[in-house]
């Protein structure tokens, strides 16, 4: 089973509302997106369902990168931490890949429980990591391995 991990794209400093949840996409986040949308494509990456985080951030990177795929959002993404996100992840109990769009700390920090090694993502940073179990439910630290990684390089 694989497990595809993505930090939202580049976000503005700060939402209209003060509020960091409200946050939308920057311009270099949309230049982010059109560069992950064509890798995928180059993979021959379909994806009909996401996990994503209630935050306008993640939920514009999910729309912008795969339009056409269904979006499970979930308030409990939002900013959660490694351990959170692997019981999210156990959770599912499915037998499908899963693809989940977080945030910075907690997506690295979740890489990082899963592999046994630092993994930092930037912003609109992915990686895929294989696991030889066949249900989420048995995913647990130091089981996975890398078995991809790419970020779009924008030059502003």
């Amino acid at each position: 089973m694989i497990l595809h991990l993505l930090r939202h794209a580049k976000t503005e400093k700060y939402a209209v509302s003060g509020k960091d949840f409200d946050r939308n996409l920057a311009e270099k986040g949309l230049l982010q997106l059109h560069c992950l949308k064509e890798f995928f494509a180059k993979e021959k990456m379909c994806v009909f369902s996401l996990f994503v985080s209630a935050a306008n951030r993640t939920i514009q990177t999910a729309a912008g990168v795969f339009p056409d795929a269904h979006q499970h959002i979930y308030n409990e993404l939002y900013l959660a931490d490694g351990s959170r996100l692997l019981k999210f992840v156990n959770a599912l109990q499915t037998k499908e890949d899963i693809f989940l769009i977080g945030h910075n700390e907690g997506i690295s920090e979740f890489a990082s429980l899963l592999i046994g090694e630092s993994v930092h993502l930037q912003t609109s940073g992915y990686v895929a990591i294989e696991f030889s179990c066949e249900n989420s439910a048995e995913i647990s630290s130091q089981t996975g391995r890398i078995i991809k990684v790419f970020r779009p390089e924008i030059l502003t």
